[in-house]
């Protein structure tokens, strides 16, 4: 280094003979060196300016005396009374907030709100930041449960880190991680959307700088913040406040942020769009619904492509009405070939019967299932002999299958003995229809009409568990299960599309869907009216559609019979079970009589043959048993050479087994 003004101008002198090679080196040497000693000027002036005080005469740091507090040691500026204070009582009001306090029914969807006022503390901001560690404090002291570490979170900056002294909990909020160092408390808002189930929008239309916004039904928990320099700010006691409720609760108080003190009283409906289509589709599972939605696969719902993406977000419990109208037993998956590439290729056919009569007087249900397509068509039956069955068949040859110009080419069958008589067999062959059926008790052999009879029973069970509606109407029931049923997707030849979607060609239009057994007012017509203060519609409850004529079904308990119209307005909001709503639905039960028989009355039938009718297997009964209130009948089968077999272990109900016995099978279904 050069020390002064003669060493300088001697190693200016030597600069001149030195090569050109070594004269760069030198000269930046040369001004590297004036840059240090104009540092070293100024730290040097910047050090006598902080001792000195008063007059320009300078003092050691023990004899400085504060201005404020006339204490030695610091100065004013540094002086401990200097940190504000924070006043209490009407000196310094603190913001307000309102507490939503909601209150659910579950089964109307309804939802009421009471607002009221609640102090939060606004001092303590925490920053927003989308690229933020999880949660970030600075005072140990908000801290629960903290444990004492040593470590460091890394930084933007390369080489650079934050130290991390503790973790502990704020509420919901998890590992939130002591940093006295940092300059902001911060919290991620990935962490806000994970621990509240919400999601943030910043500067919405109405000038809010944050909105916390849950994603189950879209309610605004928090509506305030703070913007500084660009940056989002949301009190601490807010998100301490919001994180310590479970936000899937009805009892539960929400907080949204606000500077306003009124108290407001507010009543709304809320509904889940996917629930509403849930129930409206005959309790469709939710990821068919998705796949619905995605694919463009149902027309007009109402569900937009935002509400796909916040249903993600959505844990849904099993409801109750879907868990006792579809629990099954373990499935083993078998994978299968659809028999037919187009409509009316391969025909299945099957009867289903059922215990209790509908309102018509029907017991059976006779489905025709196509499998390409997978659609479906059904007969209410009162009997099952062949005659009927071939009025039917005949029917949908002609309305289901002339009118989409097609044919049927295969027919087949179980081993009912009505489903292949004489009759049924020589119209097939009038018309060129070949046929099949399958072996005794080999239900696998004919598995898509079984499947559609379940899928069918369990949609009809749900909607009548649903609407509360008697027994007696499951076959309106069953046939809107059926028509819900033909327009969802499902595996198909031409891959997953709807029934109705594969036979005309395009999507269906599920606008005119409403929630079945929901209360319906129909329009009185006018020349029914008079010109007095009575009600102008008859309130009745929705039961099926209708397409010819055009309309709705609905079921009119004054008039005790079911009416088309399209005048229709409908109250899809069904209470629980314990609301006046289900008084009206109360009268409309049948009251049956338990009247007690002796099993001695049916001794006399033990040891005569019946045939059962749906198998047409030839039994014997053996010997009566009362299990749980109810008489049963144990039965074997007779063989060929007049032999019992061996006793089915299922007894039958005493009922069917008279049944039976009374409505012997004719000589053609044997």
């Amino acid at each position: 280094m050069v020390k002064n003004e003669d060493d300088e101008q001697s190693a200016k002198r030597s600069l001149v003979v030195l090569p050109d090679a070594d004269k760069h080196a030198v000269a930046h040497f040369m001004a590297e060196n004036k840059k240090l000693k104009k540092n070293l000027k100024r730290l040097k002036k910047t050090f006598t300016n902080k001792n000195k005080r008063g007059r320009g005469e300078e003092e050691s740091a023990k004899e400085v005396e504060c201005f404020k507090c006339h204490k030695k040691g610091h100065r004013k500026f540094e002086c401990p009374l200097n940190k504000k204070v924070k006043s209490s009582g009407e000196e310094k009001k603190k913001r307000l907030s309102w507490a939503n306090v909601t209150e659910y029914e579950d089964d109307a969807n309804t939802v009421f709100e009471k607002t009221v006022s609640v102090i939060c503390d606004t001092d303590e901001l925490v920053l927003l930041d989308s690229g933020a560690n999880r949660f970030v404090i600075r005072e140990k002291e908000k801290l629960a449960n903290f444990v004492k570490v040593t470590a460091a979170m890394n930084l933007a900056g390369r080489e650079s880190g934050l130290p991390v002294f503790g973790i502990g909990e704020i509420g919901g909020f998890k590992n939130v991680k002591w940093c006295p160092s940092a300059r902001h408390n911060l919290v991620s808002v990935s962490a806000v959307h994970e621990v509240l189930g919400c999601r943030t929008v910043f500067d919405d239309f109405d000038g809010t700088p944050v909105k916390l916004v849950r994603n189950l039904d879209n309610f605004v928990l928090f509506s305030g913040g703070q913007k500084l320099n660009g940056l989002y700010y949301v009190d601490y006691g807010i998100l301490k406040q919001l994180s310590e409720f479970n936000l899937s609760t009805s009892e539960n108080c929400y907080y949204l942020s606000t500077m306003s003190t009124e108290i407001n009283l507010a009543s709304s409906n809320i509904t889940d769009k996917f629930l509403l289509l849930h129930n409206r589709s005959g309790h469709l599972n939710y990821s068919a619904l998705d796949e619905c939605i995605k694919n463009d696969l149902l027309l007009n719902t109402g569900i937009k492509p935002k509400d796909i993406r916040d249903s993600k977000n959505k844990t849904r419990p099993v409801g109750d009405v879907c868990a006792r109208s579809k629990g099954t037993r373990t499935s083993f998956k078998q994978i299968h070939d659809i028999r037919g590439k187009l409509f009316g290729d391969f025909i299945s056919v099957d009867i289903s019967s059922y215990s209790v009569p509908s309102r018509d007087g029907y017991v059976y249900v006779l489905t025709f299932t196509d499998h390409a397509s997978k659609k479906s068509k059904s007969y209410p039956l009162v009997n099952r002999t062949g005659d009927i069955i071939l009025v039917c068949l005949r029917d949908y040859i002609q309305t289901k299958l002339a009118t989409r110009d097609t044919r049927m080419r295969h027919y087949h069958a179980d081993r009912g003995g009505e489903l292949i008589c004489k009759l049924v067999l020589a119209e097939l062959k009038a018309r060129g229809i070949t046929y099949s059926w399958t072996l005794p008790d080999t239900p696998e052999l004919n598995a898509v009409s079984e499947r559609k009879f379940r899928t069918l029973f369990e949609r009809a069970l749900a909607m009548l568990l649903r609407a509360g509606l008697p027994v007696v109407f499951w076959w309106d029931a069953y046939e809107a299960s059926e028509y819900i049923t033909n327009c969802l997707p499902t595996k198909t030849a031409n891959g997953y599309i709807s029934p109705e979607e594969f036979v005309t060609g395009s999507p269906p239009d599920v606008s005119h869907w409403r929630i079945w057994g929901c209360k319906a007012y129909i329009k009185i017509p006018r020349s029914y009216q008079q010109k007095d203060f009575t009600s102008r519609v008859m309130s009745g409850f929705h039961v099926g559609y209708s397409r010819t004529p055009i309309g709705y079904k609905v079921y009119v308990p004054k008039l005790n019979e079911i009416i088309t119209t399209v005048h229709v307005t409908f109250n899809e909001v069904l209470p629980d079970y314990t609301t006046e709503y289900y008084q009206e639905l109360s009268k409309l039960k049948i009251q049956e009589e338990l009247k007690p028989m002796p099993l001695e009355n049916f001794v006399h039938l033990i040891g005569e043959i019946h045939y059962d009718d749906e198998t047409l297997i030839k039994y014997i009964n053996t010997r009566l048993k009362v299990i749980d209130g109810y008489i049963v009948m144990y039965r074997c089968p007779m063989l060929a050479d007049g032999a019992r077999g061996r006793e089915e272990p299922a007894p039958i109900h005493i009922a069917d087994v008279v049944r039976m016995m009374g409505n012997p099978p004719s000589n053609e279904q044997l």
